[in-house]
């Protein structure tokens, strides 16, 4: 099983920088001045990390994707823990080839 690991390191009022095991850090702002919040980056995060699936996915089909778009959108609740009520992750992919698998995963990972 591999593992990964992060250290965020506090500056000043909400602002943190964050480094992951790959070495990239990211500077994170709570109040959304300084970089994006943290609670964006978990979104983002989503995304990117089912948008890799996608890609896999369809690649093993031998489906020829010319573009992946995904769309998240978060609901967080009004008082502490502001945790993510609602999240909706949306796939816009196009491809060559069999257009009706390329339509058949996007319809199937937009349910998920």
């Amino acid at each position: 099983m591999a593992h990964k690991d992060g250290v965020v390191v506090w500056r000043e009022n909400e602002i943190f920088d964050g480094t992951p095991t790959s070495g990239f850090a990211v500077r994170m702002d709570g109040a959304g001045k300084a970089g994006p919040s943290p609670m964006e980056l978990v979104l983002l995060g989503l995304a990117g990390c089912t948008g890799a699936d996608v890609i896999d996915i369809l690649r093993k089909k031998r489906q020829e994707v010319t573009s992946l778009e995904v769309r998240v959108h978060g609901e967080r609740a009004a008082e502490h823990p502001r945790k993510y009520t609602h999240v909706e992750v949306n796939f816009v992919v196009t491809g060559r080839g069999d257009d009706q698998t390329v339509a058949e995963m996007s319809a199937f990972f937009a349910r998920v």
